[in-house]
């Protein structure tokens, strides 16, 4: 059941364009950090632009997990328009809530660090910059998601 879930939402996360560098995953007991980069410009649409792909994770601790997502996003701008960078761990965004760049300056470097608490089992997490307009780039982008499990109430 969980192979074919786990398949399932792999599927699902190469539906999508990706001009991101192979992601790095590491694990090391409780911790699991996924990392993912790319300097190949992308362009913008107005609404939501994914920013990588979606990355599926399994949260194996019964007492649920914590993840902290960090996203850099270097983009053109004008002076009139402001962008928002949202992570998001099944489509709920992580708290603080979603960042937006002031508008004025070109390009900007603009920054999100959230984290969010789950439960057990499957969920996915992607990286969104939401456009107020069209006609501009992502430069370059950097995520990092680093997944700990919580311990389980008298387990040690």
């Amino acid at each position: 059941m969980y192979r074919t879930a786990l398949f399932a939402l792999l599927l699902a996360g190469t539906a999508h364009a990706d001009d991101s560098n192979p992601p790095i995953r590491h694990r090391n007991g409780d911790v699991t950090v996924i990392m993912n980069s790319s300097m190949k410009p992308m362009n913008l649409v107005v609404g939501g632009n994914l920013i990588g792909r979606a990355r599926p994770f399994n949260c194996r601790s019964s007492a649920g997990c914590v993840v902290l997502m960090n996203a850099s996003i270097q983009e053109t701008n004008g002076d009139d328009r402001s962008d928002t960078i949202c992570n998001l761990v099944d489509g709920v965004q992580g708290v603080p809530a979603c960042t937006a760049d002031p508008p004025g300056g070109d390009p900007t470097l603009n920054f999100a660090r959230q984290q969010l608490r789950v439960g057990p089992g499957l969920h996915t997490i992607t990286t969104i910059i939401t456009a107020a307009s069209a006609g501009f780039q992502a430069l370059s982008w950097e995520t990092d998601y680093t997944i700990y499990e919580r311990a389980v109430p008298g387990a040690d």
